[in-house]
Formats: C-alpha cells, structure tokens, sequence
C-alpha cells in the first residue's frame, strides 16, 4: 500500500498545482523564454510527458475507486433490502448513500484530472512544435 499512497499523494500535489489558475492556463511564457533553447524545450517536454503519464494513472485510478465505491454501497443497498429491523435497515441505507456521494466525487475529480491532462497536452504539442522549429 506504501506505493500506492506515495503516488496517491502526487496525484493529489498534481491536482492541486495543476487546479491553481496560473498553472492550468495556457502556458503563453513558453514560446518567449524557452523558443531560443532547444535543451529547456526537451526539458520541458519530457516534464510535460510525465505529467500527462500521472494524471491519465490518476484518472484511472480515481475511476475504479469510484467504481468500487459505487459496488460497496450497492453491496449495503441489497443488505439494507434484507434487513428486517428499521434502525438497521435505516443505517445500512446511511452507508449506501454515503458510498454513492463518495463515488460521485471520485467520478467529478476524474473528469477534472481528464480535463487536466487535455490542457497539459495541448501544452506539449505546442512545446513539441516549437521544439521542431
């Protein structure tokens, strides 16, 4: 589980630092300060590769968390239709609701991880074009 939270933390610094607005904008710096340098430029590119590479693992990731989210509160929604007592029934239902909302955020902050990794890719192709000449 150790790797796993370590690139579950970087995921969440990307999210962060990608979601500030000067970071998620178009990077319009680029061409002034990097055109010249053709060793920044690769630099630059091989940053934004690995970026993209993160934040497509992370929308994945946040998809099947949402997905198992989603399996576990069907899982308490079924047990809930089974049980005979109301104040079970009633925080089986409590669980399966908050395992639903939780899926939902996992699913919003996949889209926006996607969103993220378009707008960084737009930015390497721009980076690779200028690379190119």
């Amino acid at each position: 589980r150790g790797a796993d939270s370590l690139l579950d933390d970087f995921g969440d610094f990307l999210e962060t630092m990608l979601g500030v607005d000067e970071l998620g904008k178009e990077d319009s710096y680029d061409a002034e300060d990097l055109a010249g340098d053709k060793d920044a430029l690769r630099l630059e590119i091989s940053d934004a590769e690995f970026v993209i590479q993160q934040l497509e693992e992370r929308s994945k990731r946040l998809k099947q968390d949402a997905a198992q989210a989603e399996a576990t509160g069907d899982e308490w929604d079924r047990k809930a239709g089974r049980s005979k007592e109301a104040e079970e029934k009633a925080e089986f239902m409590k669980k399966a609701k908050a395992l639903q909302k939780s899926a939902a955020r996992l699913r919003q902050r996949s889209n926006e991880v996607a969103t993220m990794k378009t707008k960084q890719t737009t930015r390497l192709q721009r980076l690779r074009d200028m690379l190119a000449g």
